[in-house]
């Protein structure tokens, strides 16, 4: 209305970080450094470091989901890296470890590339066969498997199966994975072949890993 005072409010915008100090808090944890210790050199609160850490990793999932498809993997190695949250497994009660999953003993899977050093999956959980089995879903929906007709006989050329990924695991967790792949694949197993058997001396030589365990996934491949 005219003749009123104009009112002084100003809308307040959001309180967010500037990108270059975003860049600084990431830069400090991936360099070592603990989450007050980067909340001691760039003067910002340790909540929000965490909320950093939190986006970001949430920006890096979507990312991975987006491009990395259709993968052409010949050796991925699974293993699993440990660390605790809030305390130790052996520190957990009776209800806790019935009821809390997200504390005590948690592992990182990770599905890395031998040759290309490409961390394909990873999943974040407790070391158990249903872990094993997300993860190896996952694989599955990422790397690229041949159709089934590539493998028939075609200007009286014979051709036959031909290996198109090798997983490598540790002996202490070579029976879960081994299950967790054959349950994984199961769906698209009627064009391919698992070979289940761990002793591949000649299909590929693993120096890397001389006490592991090596599970291999034939396809229909034309060699």
């Amino acid at each position: 209305m005219l003749g009123e005072r104009p009112t002084t409010n100003k809308i307040r915008m959001a309180n967010r970080l500037k990108l270059e100090q975003q860049k600084l808090i990431l830069r400090l944890l991936c360099e070592g450094n603990s989450i007050r210790s980067t909340s001691r050199v760039t003067g910002c609160h340790k909540n929000t470091v965490e909320k950093v850490v939190f986006r970001f990793g949430n920006a890096c999932q979507e990312f991975m989901d987006e491009r990395l498809r259709g993968l052409t993997l010949t050796h991925v190695e699974v293993d699993e890296i440990w660390t605790i949250v809030a305390k130790k497994q052996a520190r957990l009660t009776i209800s806790e470890r019935e009821e809390r999953h997200d504390i005590g003993d948690i592992y990182l899977w990770t599905c890395l590339d031998q040759h290309t050093k490409l961390i394909a999956t990873h999943v974040v959980g407790k070391r158990s066969a249903d872990m094993a089995r997300r993860l190896m879903l996952d694989l599955s929906d990422r790397i690229e498997l041949p159709k089934p007709h590539e493998s028939d006989d075609h200007a009286f050329e014979q051709r036959q199966y031909a290996t198109i990924l090798q997983i490598s695991t540790d002996g202490s967790s070579h029976d879960i994975n081994r299950t967790a792949t054959v349950n994984a694949l199961a769906a698209k197993s009627k064009p391919y072949l698992l070979s289940r058997d761990s002793g591949f001396p000649r299909l590929h030589s693993v120096r890397s890993r001389p006490k592991g365990r090596r599970l291999a996934l034939r396809g229909s491949t034309a060699r």
